[in-house]
């Protein structure tokens, strides 16, 4: 016999999900990010990451809710520098296409 069950490991109420192509890592080994501060400057930021999930690692310090990530273009914002910050839109799946016969 044979049962499927699914187990609640721990539930973080302070964790924040990120998408994984917003945090790097430094020469140190350590997680990293790019944050618009309120003046509309970048800062950079050292994260404390849990497990993945999906394609977000979960963030459990070094982020607050509110804090605007920089998710696309980190290659080119360097801390110091101001931005304008745009809201992020993650791409569609694609459309699965019917097999042909």
């Amino acid at each position: 016999m044979y049962v499927r069950a699914v187990l609640q490991q721990g539930v973080n109420e302070q964790g924040i999900a990120v998408p994984q192509q917003g945090v790097t890592r430094n020469s140190k080994g350590e997680a990293t990010a790019l944050v618009v501060g309120a003046d509309g400057k970048v800062e950079q930021r050292i994260l404390q990451t849990g497990e993945a999930r999906a394609d977000k690692w979960v963030v459990n310090a070094g982020l607050k809710v509110g804090d605007q990530l920089i998710v696309e273009g980190v290659q080119k914002a360097k801390p110091g520098t101001t931005v304008k910050a745009v809201p992020y839109v993650p791409p569609a799946a694609p459309a699965a296409t019917p097999a042909k016969p």
